[in-house]
């Protein structure tokens, strides 16, 4: 008879002295490379280089205390652009990239909603906002050629916060920032005032509160300001005839007190064709409608019907086509 060699027998045969030595070797080369593979990730860094500076990157937009809060909006922009997004350190978009997380953990991005075809669905949850696509593909956001934000229209989609304006003055090339219908609420900080470039501003409708900034007024290029429907206090800041190129003020709905813009303070708000200042509780006399170029300016809404605000028109005529009285 003849009996073959079972499987399990070849496998139990110790290898032979002469070969033992060359294998131990390729062991040793094989787990060497293994071992400098892992030290490696993406960008070319190791890790820990590649941590360190992503870190210190988005430290010098955020601040160092804000970083080492585990549940600040910053760090939890940083950890999902470290570990989950694997982003590289000198990536061209990493700085919008890290400002856009940062909204999206500051203004509970989680409960997102949109309508996305036809039916309403969580923004995130569908990938279409914090994705590893790139963010100029993210639900809201308009950019350039070149690839940078220029628009953030974000209005009625459930965002509950408060508006991280120092984070979004980063965003060098925003022309157009929409947070319409939402529930943002605290102060609009100066560092609103850092995005130049803006031509609209669109937060009517939210919980905003405080009083309007300085800086809000220094944005040479806006054209639009609509901050309606808040809960705003304070006075008309004297700044509001800075914006030169502005073409509409809304401030109805909010709880401005004390006296009313006077043409002479507006004078150089030459392009201004509406300006809605009621639902306020604004007091004194206003000649906006005798001041201002009737071919430009078309409408002026007060609440002059009360006893304590006036508006006077041309030729003492007791109702003018621009003053427009609630």
């Amino acid at each position: 008879r003849v009996y073959s060699k079972k499987p399990s027998d070849a496998a139990m045969v110790p290898p032979r002295p002469a070969l033992l030595l060359p294998l131990l070797l390729l062991l040793a080369v094989l787990t060497s490379g293994q071992e400098q593979c892992s030290s490696i990730t993406l960008c070319d860094l190791t890790e820990a280089d590649r941590h360190s500076r992503i870190h210190a990157a988005v430290q010098a937009i955020s601040g160092r205390r804000a970083l080492q809060n585990p549940h600040s909006s910053h760090r939890r922009a940083l950890v999902w652009l470290r570990d989950v997004d694997r982003s590289c350190p000198d990536a061209p978009n990493l700085v919008q990239r890290y400002v856009l997380a940062v909204l999206h953990y500051a203004a509970g991005g989680a409960r997102w909603r949109a309508a996305v075809g036809g039916a309403e669905k969580n923004i995130t949850a569908e990938g279409l906002y914090l994705s590893h696509r790139h963010e100029c593909t993210w639900f809201g956001v308009e950019c350039d050629g070149a690839g940078r934000v220029t628009a953030l229209r974000m209005e009625g989609i459930g965002m509950v916060g408060r508006i991280p304006a120092k984070s979004l003055g980063y965003l060098n090339w925003l022309t157009e920032l929409d947070f319409g219908k939402n529930r943002l609420f605290g102060p609009v900080r100066a560092a609103i005032g850092g995005l130049s470039n803006l031509v609209r501003l669109d937060l009517d409708m939210n919980e905003l509160t405080g009083t309007l900034p300085d800086a809000l007024f220094r944005l040479e290029k806006l054209e639009w300001l609509d901050l309606d429907s808040n809960r705003f206090t304070g006075t008309v800041p004297a700044g509001l005839g800075q914006l030169k190129n502005v073409v509409l003020v809304s401030l109805y709905g909010n709880k401005f007190t004390g006296a009313v813009p006077t043409g002479s303070q507006l004078q150089q708000m030459e392009k201004l064709e509406f300006l809605y200042l009621d639902g306020n509780d604004l007091t004194g006399t206003t000649d906006l409608c005798m001041k201002m170029d009737d071919a430009v300016f078309e409408k002026v809404a007060l609440d002059c019907f009360g006893a304590n605000l006036d508006c006077l028109c041309p030729g003492d005529l007791p109702v003018c086509g621009c003053c427009h009285c609630f």
